[in-house]
């Protein structure tokens, strides 16, 4: 780590566009900034508010809180072929103008960083116009430009041949470019800039000052044409409701859950949650829920839209809204989820079997990755009906090789159980940063 005495305080603005999974990450490295002196300020939906400033930063609304809660209802937000479209054509082009706002309104030029992720373009954009140094952070491997370890896809399975991969980024570069480059070059212009193309692969990807991948390479090693300087750092974990590290949440959870979490190992629950940003995922709640009860095992269905479950919910479930993994995943036995990265990384280091059903972005890519592990198995959500969910959980509980797979895979967060080492190794990558640009003040915040 840098010294502090000798490295004058930054402005570190970090700016997110996501769900829970895609803001969680960026509070643990924002933490971690702000425990070093640095002034943080982090760009976010007002619905995350109270976690932003749960974990000490300062907050900016992007856009409100019931704009958040209307892309959830959208059920294009998770449609099999529509969902890139829609976000990446709707809400994040009209979020673009934002995002270079904000950073134009709070730079301080010498004394800033700007930290952003894959879907806050708006922000990376205004750090190359302002000429400020960026951290572009890839959540998951399917968001690194590779076309010798292109990403498994609804429609690209990871068995075709590598030599798919350049297809699969030309035809990705034609579609990003038509849903963003309007918006990204608008901008541009107004600045006096020449337009761009090729956003993805040429401009973004390339723009940035570092690239952090905030996962293992024993999850996704690197596969030699990754844009350099790449560096991979480990999951970080974070999943306080209030903001606080995983390692130091001492919020009382729901009393029936603590009940219901309470047995003993052999009635471990299965739990299941398809994402707090999918609405859409009736069916599979409906067939874990009764595949339980065909294998005899209790269910722990964690949603925030309680809309779509059996009404009465069966007496060997309960559900809940929202509670950290980091607590509740330890004491079950199963995890069906939509394999989305946050959850993924909770799962394999709480040693669990997993069934994936993926319903968009980097969804398919990550089951793909478990599956390789050995620690679980990914289908598509139109497969998973009550019988093959019955017999996948009950071929995952009872596999010696599956439980062996997780309990290696676990074994991999041993030295670093909760993160910590993972949020330092970047908050040095930021300061590395700072300390290489000349200085005109120090910042006052």
């Amino acid at each position: 780590m840098l010294s502090l005495e000798a490295l004058p305080m930054a402005r570190v603005l970090i700016s997110i566009f996501g769900s829970t999974g895609d803001v969680h990450p960026f509070l643990a490295v924002g933490r971690e900034l702000a425990g070093r002196g640095h002034h943080v300020t982090c760009h976010a939906n007002p619905y995350f508010e109270r976690r932003v400033l749960g974990a000490g930063l300062d907050f900016v609304p992007l856009g409100t809180t019931e704009e958040y809660l209307g892309a959830l209802a959208d059920p294009r937000l998770m449609h099999r072929t529509r969902a890139s479209r829609y976000l990446l054509g709707d809400l994040v082009a009209r979020s673009v103008p934002k995002m270079v706002e904000f950073v134009r309104a709070r730079h301080v030029p010498e004394d800033t960083v700007v930290i952003a992720s894959a879907t806050a373009v708006g922000a990376l954009l205004a750090a190359d116009l302002y000429r400020i140094p960026s951290v572009f952070v890839h959540l998951a491997p399917a968001t690194m430009p590779s076309v010798d370890d292109p990403p498994t896809l609804q429609f690209m399975p990871r068995w075709l041949p590598r030599t798919f991969g350049s297809v699969v980024w030309r035809v990705a570069d034609r579609l990003y470019d038509g849903w963003l480059a309007p918006a990204v070059n608008e901008v541009r212009r107004q600045h006096g800039e020449p337009p761009v193309e090729r956003l993805l692969t040429r401009y973004f990807f390339r723009t940035p000052d570092l690239r952090v991948g905030l996962f293992p390479d024993w999850f996704a090693a690197p596969p030699g044409d990754w844009p350099v300087p790449t560096e991979l750092l480990g999951f970080a974990f974070q999943d306080s409701s209030g903001g606080l590290p995983d390692d130091d949440d001492h919020e009382p959870i729901d009393a029936a859950l603590a009940d219901f979490l309470a047995a003993p190992p052999s009635d471990a629950p299965i739990a299941v949650s398809m994402g707090t940003a999918n609405m859409h995922s009736s069916t599979v709640y409906a067939a874990a829920i009764e595949a339980g009860a065909r294998l005899g095992r209790r269910v722990l269905v964690l949603t925030q839209f309680p809309d779509g479950l059996p009404q009465p919910l069966p007496p060997h479930a309960l559900h809940v809204a929202y509670a950290p993994f980091s607590r509740v995943l330890p004491r079950c036995a199963a995890l069906v989820h939509h394999g989305g990265v946050g959850t993924t990384a909770q799962a394999l280091r709480a040693a669990l079997p997993q069934v994936i059903v993926p319903r968009a972005y980097d969804q398919h890519d990550n089951g793909e990755r478990v599956a390789t592990l050995g620690c679980g198995v990914s289908m598509p959500q139109r497969t998973f009906g009550v019988e093959r969910a019955t017999a996948t959980l009950c071929s995952l509980l009872e596999s010696p090789a599956t439980a062996e797979a997780c309990r290696n895979a676990a074994a991999q967060f041993a030295a670093d159980h909760h993160g910590v080492n993972v949020v330092r190794r970047f908050g040095d990558l930021v300061e590395g940063l700072v300390a290489a640009r000349p200085r005109l003040d120090a910042v006052t915040p």
